[in-house]
């Protein structure tokens, strides 16, 4: 893989740093639409650790190789320092967690949410079990950063992003960050999903997985992007 550049572009005038608050509805959207994104994403790392087959995962997404934390840092989710037992799987209010933490920090939208999964789902396809216990982290990083660069690419920079995230994982840099988000794209040939249906059916399961129980689904005409 070739290094990226070493010029980043400048900080505009809008960060991620003092989002206008949301509405209501618009923050019970993002919560079912992580919601749903945390079930998906712990039953895909439940069955990698526990019936998919290994397969190849690049060294800038194995933990075990290059780590997104230092020692000592603060637990985010699910460790990956040799410290958990090869036999646990993390739990879903750790990969709950590691969703919320991602969310928050990065200021998702719940469109950015579905966007990100629809990555995943692609690089799945493409690469098989390239999702394991120690390369989850990584990679719902990256397909996060880029989620919110495809919706607000003029307003975000990766070091942005990155800055956002350096006091929980404390071994991430700028130039990891983009080198992460380039081994994302090259895993998706450059090519960014654009089939409406796609996008449609991973917003309604996501809704359907994380609208509590005993609650109706939220109406699909409450998603600004659907109506």
């Amino acid at each position: 893989m070739s290094d990226p550049p070493d010029t980043w572009p400048l900080e505009s005038f809008r960060t991620l740093g003092a989002p206008p608050p949301p509405t209501s509805a618009e923050g019970r959207l993002l919560e079912c639409v992580c919601g749903g994104a945390s079930v998906a994403l712990h039953s895909l790392l439940r069955y990698a650790h526990l019936g998919g087959a290994l397969g190849y995962v690049p060294a800038l997404w194995d933990e075990r190789v290059v780590p997104l934390c230092e020692a000592g840092a603060p637990v985010t989710s699910f460790l990956w320092d040799g410290s958990m037992p090869a036999h646990v799987a993390p739990t879903l209010a750790d990969v709950s967690e590691l969703v919320r933490v991602v969310a928050e920090r990065l200021r998702l939208e719940a469109l950015d949410v579905v966007i990100a999964m629809v990555l995943l789902e692609s690089i799945l396809v493409r690469h098989g079990n390239v999702l394991q216990l120690h390369s989850a982290r990584p990679i719902l990083l990256a397909t996060c950063i880029l989620s919110r660069k495809l919706t607000r690419d003029a307003d975000v920079a990766t070091r942005t992003c990155v800055a956002a995230m350096e006091d929980v994982f404390t071994a991430l840099t700028p130039v990891m960050g983009a080198r992460l988000e380039r081994q994302l794209l090259e895993y998706l040939d450059w090519r960014i999903p654009n089939d409406p249906d796609l996008y449609n059916r991973h917003t309604i399961a996501l809704l359907q997985d994380g609208t509590p129980q005993g609650m109706l689904p939220l109406s699909v005409v409450d998603v600004p992007w659907m109506c």
